[in-house]
């Protein structure tokens, strides 16, 4: 672990629509609230292949520990469990933490 945690953000284009800007801006103000360095933002759409997979793959490139994103709509494409044994996810409304180590309820309900 690092001194300072490192966090990625996650937008899903589609899901954001003509508030991407909006959103970057709220992931980057979450991250530095709650003390991340944000190494980037990844910004992908429902076409891509294999979305839980891409994802966990920067998680590991860049050993963060959290993703941050705008919210759980965001994540609707991708399998949560694999998420959340690589990172924390972090959404930034409401503002809520999934914790890497439990499975939230809240995934179960939002696939």
């Amino acid at each position: 672990m690092r001194p300072t945690p490192t966090a990625i953000g996650y937008i899903r284009q589609d899901v954001s629509g003509i508030s991407q800007a909006w959103d970057t801006a709220q992931i980057r103000k979450l991250a530095k609230r709650f003390g991340y360095v944000l190494a980037d933002i990844v910004l992908v759409d429902c076409a891509t292949p294999n979305l839980a997979e891409t994802l966990c793959d920067i998680i590991r490139e860049v050993d963060a520990e959290a993703v941050i994103t705008p919210n759980l709509a965001h994540m609707d494409h991708q399998r949560p469990d694999e998420v959340l044994r690589a990172c924390d996810v972090i959404t930034v409304n409401p503002t809520n933490t999934y914790v890497r180590t439990a499975l939230s309820s809240m995934w179960m309900q939002a696939e």
